[in-house]
């Protein structure tokens, strides 16, 4: 299979980590970025770090085991929870991510809590209703910033990166987990939760194993 490549997009840096068939680490490298903090209670940041990150982690990662990229066979993505960057058609980036710790979709929560209860969804998703996930940060967006509303996706930092990577859109159970419409029961976006949020299935990404195949890597990638 040759070498693994593991990628954590976090909050503060990017890591990638090198390791042989038997899972031994041979590099590692971070590249440290910032978070936006444009108002109280608001945390975002531009996509546009992870990327400009990833090429010298993963080259330095390479260097410190004396390897070339022809030698790795898998890259694995892991990352921050229940961010969410609202994209376009052609993946263009709509508004800055909204990063787990950002709370300006609190004053939203009052719109869903007379659409169902709190208790429902902490049932249905093991989750509280909080502004902290993705489904509510999802509605203020499409409330309160126009670009938005002409979103053809809403994704989490791994599932953004897995798309501009490989050209497929794809997110694991894991991750959709959090974000307040994933029916914990069946596995899959839930209706009712969505129709309670105002989000159309369509503009979540496709739901996958943590460990099945999202794709290989584009030109583009």
């Amino acid at each position: 299979m040759g070498l693994v490549l593991g990628i954590d997009v976090g909050s503060q840096s990017l890591k990638a980590v090198l390791l042989d068939e038997a899972l031994k680490p041979l590099g590692s490298a971070r590249r440290s970025y910032p978070i936006a903090l444009p108002k109280p209670g608001w945390a975002e940041q531009d996509p546009a770090l992870w990327e400009a990150a990833l090429a010298p982690a993963i080259a330095e990662a390479l260097s410190m085991a004396g390897r070339k990229p022809e030698d790795v066979g898998a890259l694995g993505l892991a990352g921050q929870l229940d961010g969410c960057i609202p994209v376009a058609r052609d993946g263009k980036v709509l508004h800055p991510c909204l990063v787990w710790m950002d709370r300006r979709a609190d004053d939203a929560l009052d719109a869903v809590r007379r659409r169902i209860d709190p208790a429902t969804i902490r049932a249905r998703t093991g989750a509280n209703l909080d502004g902290s996930h993705m489904a509510p940060k999802i509605l203020w967006l499409l409330d309160a910033v126009p670009k938005a509303r002409r979103a053809a996706l809403f994704h989490q930092p791994v599932s953004y990166l897995v798309e501009r990577l490989t050209g497929e859109r794809a997110i694991d159970h894991g991750l959709a987990s959090t974000s307040l419409v994933y029916d914990l029961a069946t596995g899959d976006w839930a209706a009712d939760l969505l129709d309670a949020f105002d989000i159309e299935r369509h503009r979540l990404p496709p739901l996958a194993d943590s460990a099945a195949m999202a794709g290989r890597l584009s030109e583009t990638g």
